[in-house]
């Protein structure tokens, strides 16, 4: 199911456009499993645009654990501070933060049920993909 029918998010695509004209890289740290994962990022016309897939599985730890996030800032070759972690779950954005992470969080209908602990855990805290252009100097230059 996840891999023939998990939509993107609204305003995903315009996003990543976004991030693509500005130079930004960036990529997903997930815990689904890497061959569900990819598959549903090749299907949605992402995966190619991509730095970087990592899974919990490829961590060794699940997202309540910094590992994962880790493993990406390695990939990107950027430090804590240089990384947005955009999260729709509170654990993995606390886990983020608590790691010295820049944190975005963002709505989703479907996820995450404490979604005032998620706006209050996050830098910024989104209700849309397409807001986060908007917000991008600050989380880029605040330390």
């Amino acid at each position: 199911e996840y891999r023939e029918l998990l939509p993107l998010k609204p305003h995903a695509m315009e996003l990543l456009d976004w991030l693509d004209g500005q130079n930004i890289v960036y990529g997903v740290a997930t815990a689904t499993y890497g061959e569900l994962a990819a598959a549903a990022l090749k299907r949605l016309g992402v995966w190619e645009r991509l730095q970087f897939l990592i899974t919990e599985q490829d961590a060794g730890a699940p997202k309540s654990q910094p590992q994962i996030f880790q493993q990406a800032a390695q990939k990107l070759h950027l430090g804590r501070r240089q990384i947005a972690v955009a999260e729709d779950s509170l654990y993995a954005l606390q886990t983020a933060a608590a790691a010295g992470y820049r944190t975005v969080g963002i709505f989703d209908a479907n996820g995450e049920a404490d979604q005032q602990g998620l706006r209050n855990a996050a830098e910024v805290y989104l209700t849309s993909l397409a807001r986060l252009p908007a917000h991008w100097e600050r989380l880029n230059n605040e330390n």
